[in-house]
This record gives C-alpha cells, sequence and structure tokens, in this order.
C-alpha cells in the first residue's frame, strides 16, 4: 500500500451521539430429509435444529376489558432514525414483548436508557418487558442480554410521546383531529392508538390528553450514513482478495443497518451480471439491503445498466431511470444519474427540481452521483455534465454533494455551480471513488480543493443533524490517511 499524499485544512471536529437502532435477522429454515419405508433417504438435505433467535418486538398495553393490543415496533428500519412512537401513556403493565423463534428458558437480563425502570420475565417464546417511571418525549432504548444462557439480540428503541398517533414524532392538531373522530369507539385491533390513556374506550379524556401536550416534540438525534464509489475490481482474483474486502470490512465495523451510499461503478469492468455475482457480491452483497446506489459509467457498459439495475431492483429507483430520493433521519437526500441527460429541462433534471420544490421545508439537503463537477485528479477532473444539476440544488440551498469515478478522496470548499467561492450559501463536494477500484492521482489542485487524499482506499461516514452535519474518512487497513470536520446547512 502506498503512503497516502494528503493535504490538511484545519477543521473542528464534532462529536455526535448516535441512537442505537434495532436490526433483526430473519429466521432460514434449513432443508428437510425424509426416508422411505425400508429406511433409504429420499432427499439430499438433512433435518437441522433451527436457530434461535428474535423475529419480532412489540408494544404491549392492557386496554380495560377491551384486553391487550400489540403494537409491533419496526426494527429493521431502512433508513436511520426512524423509530416507532408509542402514544399510549405510560402505566402499570407496559410491556415490551421479545419475541424469539423457539421457547425461553431463561429471560436472561434487561437494561433501558437514558431512563426508567424494567423488570423482565418469560412466557412461551416470550421474554415480557415491564418498564415504568419512564417520561414522556423520551426515546428509549431497552436490552436484552443473554437469553436463553447466550443470545443478546441488538437493543431496540421506542419513542415514548403520548398523543403522537400518526407517528410523526409531534403532537399536533392532526392527531388532535384524528382521536376526535373516533370518540365514542371502543378500543379494537385497528384503531387501540388513539386510545390514550388504554381505558377500553376512545372518549374526551384522550381529546384532552393529546391537547394538553400539543406542540411537544421527540428531540432529534443525529443518524450516520457511510458513502463510497469505484468499488468492486477483482482482475480475476477471488473477491476475499480484492481491495473492496477491505472497504467491506469497515462497513461491517459500523453500526447494524448504517445507510449505505453508493457512488457508482460497482462492479469492473463492464458492469455484467457475472461481474455483479462473482466480485461485487462476495465484498458488498449482504449491505444490499441498506444500500443506496447510483450507477457509474462502468455500471452502464452494457445494456444501459441491465444488470445494475436487476441486481438492485427497486434499491435503485423506479422503472430503471436511476434517480430517486429518500429521507434519512431530518435529512432529504437523491441519488441522480450522470449517465443520462442532466441538462436543463431534460427529465431528469425537471424531475429533481420538482422533488426539491416538495421538499422545500427540509433544513438539509444531499444529492450525489458518479461523476464529480470538480476533480483534482489526473485521471478525469472537472465534468461539467453535471452543472445544470448543481444549480438547481445551489437554488434550492442544497448542503453536500457525494461523487466518485475519480479514485481518490478530495474534499472542496463550498462552491456555486461555476466553482466560485461561496462559504454562505456554497455546496460542499466530496469526491469517494475509494471503494477498491485501483487508485488515482493526483494533477495541479482545482480551486477551492481543500484536502486531497491519495493512495488509500476508505469509506466517508458522515453524522447528519439537525442543521448541521460532520463527516470523517475511514482508512482501510494498511492506510492511514483520514479527513474530518463538520458544518451547518445552508437553510
Amino acid at each position: 500500500m502506498r503512503s497516502p499524499a494528503a493535504y490538511f485544512e484545519s477543521e473542528s471536529i464534532g462529536r455526535i451521539a448516535v441512537c442505537l437502532t434495532m436490526s433483526i435477522s430473519l429466521l432460514t429454515l434449513p432443508a428437510s430429509s425424509a426416508s422411505g419405508a425400508n429406511g433409504a433417504s429420499t432427499g439430499t438435505a438433512t433435518m437441522a435444529a433451527p436457530t434461535f433467535g428474535l423475529v419480532a418486538v412489540k408494544s404491549r398495553k392492557t386496554h380495560g376489558n377491551a384486553g391487550a393490543f400489540d403494537l409491533a415496533i419496526d426494527m429493521n428500519q431502512p433508513i436511520g432514525g426512524n423509530i416507532t412512537v408509542e402514544p399510549r401513556a405510560i402505566g402499570a403493565g407496559h410491556l415490551i414483548v421479545f419475541q424469539f423463534s423457539g421457547p425461553v428458558v431463561t429471560p436472561g437480563t434487561v437494561s433501558v436508557s437514558p431512563k426508567g425502570t424494567a423488570n423482565v420475565a418469560f412466557s412461551g417464546n416470550e421474554v415480557l418487558v415491564t418498564l415504568s417511571s419512564l417520561p414522556d418525549i423520551q426515546r428509549t432504548t431497552v436490552a436484552l442480554a443473554n437469553v436463553n444462557g447466550s443470545v443478546s439480540p441488538p437493543p431496540v428503541s421506542v419513542s415514548f410521546l403520548i398523543g403522537d398517533v400518526n407517528n410523526s414524532g409531534a403532537v399536533n392538531s392532526a392527531d388532535i383531529s384524528a382521536i376526535k373522530v373516533r370518540a365514542g369507539e371502543l378500543a379494537t385491533s385497528a384503531n387501540f392508538r388513539f386510545d390514550l390513556n388504554a381505558s377500553g374506550e376512545i372518549s374526551v379524556r384522550d381529546i384532552g390528553l393529546a391537547k394538553e401536550r400539543a406542540g411537544r416534540a421527540l428531540p432529534f438525534e443525529p443518524v450516520s450514513i457511510l458513502a463510497v464509489g469505484d468499488i468492486a475490481q477483482c482482475n480475476g482474483l477471488p473477491a476475499s482478495s480484492s481491495a473492496a474486502a477491505l472497504t467491506a470490512t469497515l462497513i461491517d465495523a459500523q453500526a447494524p443497518l448504517t445507510p449505505l451510499i453508493l457512488l457508482g461503478d460497482l462492479a469492473y469492468y463492464s458492469g455484467t451480471a457475472e461481474e455483479f455475482q462473482n466480485c461485487y457480491d462476495p465484498t458488498y452483497g449482504k449491505f444490499k439491503e441498506r444500500s443506496y446506489p447510483a450507477p457509474g459509467n462502468h455500471d452502464y457498459v452494457l445494456a444501459d445498466g441491465a444488470a445494475y439495475y436487476n441486481y438492485f431492483g427497486m434499491r435503485a429507483g423506479p422503472d430503471r431511470r436511476g434517480y430517486y430520493s429518500v429521507d434519512i433521519g431530518s435529512w432529504h437526500i437523491i441519488s441522480l444519474n450522470s449517465n443520462i441527460d442532466m441538462t436543463s429541462g431534460s427529465a431528469q433534471e425537471t424531475w429533481l427540481r420538482t422533488d426539491l420544490t416538495a421538499n422545500a421545508n427540509k433544513k438539509c439537503t444531499l444529492a450525489y452521483w458518479h461523476h464529480p463537477r470538480f476533480s483534482s485528479s489526473n485521471a478525469h477532473g472537472n465534468d461539467v455534465r453535471s452543472q445544470d444539476i448543481w444549480r438547481a440544488l445551489f437554488e434550492f440551498k442544497a448542503d453536500v454533494v457525494l461523487v466518485g469515478h475519480d479514485h481518490t478522496y478530495e474534499r472542496f470548499a463550498p462552491q456555486d455551480p461555476d466553482g466560485n467561492l461561496n462559504v454562505a450559501t456554497g455546496i460542499r463536494q466530496f469526491v469517494i471513488g475509494t471503494g477498491g477500484a485501483a487508485l488515482y492521482g493526483f494533477g495541479p489542485a482545482q480551486p477551492n480543493s481543500v484536502v486531497r487524499g491519495a493512495g488509500s482506499f476508505g469509506v466517508a461516514k458522515f453524522m447528519l443533524g439537525d442543521g448541521k452535519y460532520s463527516w470523517e474518512f475511514l482508512p482501510a487497513e494498511g492506510s492511514s490517511f483520514t479527513d474530518r470536520g463538520e458544518g451547518l446547512c445552508v437553510h
């Protein structure tokens, strides 16, 4: 591994707390075998004992004579930071129920944070955690350890906010109106969320509870994402020997389910089905269900990215067009396709402006694609194809752009679409083409390039906060270059 050539700009470093989220491994039942009357095997597989593991978590509350109702807690959110809101008042007998794939023999131990107490019991396939002394307006994390002596599932988070029947993270007039519509109904499996005091009937008391809490909101907690491009290049060697295996190890070391932004050129050299299967999938395939890809030119060599779209399916966006948007935490995230027309008036640019208009209330916006608008690399350099896209993002006060294509790491100061320094309302661009393809060097530094790192594989980690963000380049084994800092959103 070559030593990195890096030029640093001094930055202050923000430390941002990471919100714990829940991950789950769904069970895969083993194949079975059977024997014929003479004892000969009639199948080729042998029966294996099912794996004991967690299959569901629920928030359970008894509603008077109507009985107990379970609010399913989403444990496998593809987008970080979106956790289930429990709108019912905490009181006697409120349970968090952990459901396992087999009988529970010993329930292990339980902890709850940041505040509250918990007692643990078990029945059948369930561990029953009774919560008490929980304040309203709290994101609560419940963690089990050593269930049946050895199983410690990842912690589960649920937000308690009495009255937030719409799961929005705040109590507002929409919640109050929704409860009023159902006043007089008995609690059922279809409407129990609106019975805030769990009496068994939705009444004026529930409306009063929501009115008392109108305007309350959950505190925002930052979420992390990872980003990298230019990844799987095997050159006839096993995928396990590729540099992509090194950067995959970095991703494995981060929190489970951390969203992964993919900046294109994912399977070298032609984005064939075989290259995705034999080179990309063995290293990065395990991250597919939390990946948000953008296509690169190598992914588009054959049939306009057919294998890329076949591999990622709906994770690559609708209609095989290669552009889409999602929300991660409080941020609006936009994936674009620099292999097709990005000029003003094109279908993609028109869609982008419509999307930005619809999300103009978002404080912070991040966009990403493959080819860099600005780059100091000695291989490709600046690419004007995205200038009109950049202009639209600039007009709508976007904050961050991530790109690949050049196999380097480079960070620019905030700029306008023409490359002029604009600290107040400019967009900060990061080139992160360091996922595993052969690395490039640098030519003369482009204006406003403040940090350049060549010779280091790695991934970038971003913490997306409420109106702010921070970044850190994580070097792979054998590399030492890093870069870190923080910034504020334009809005």
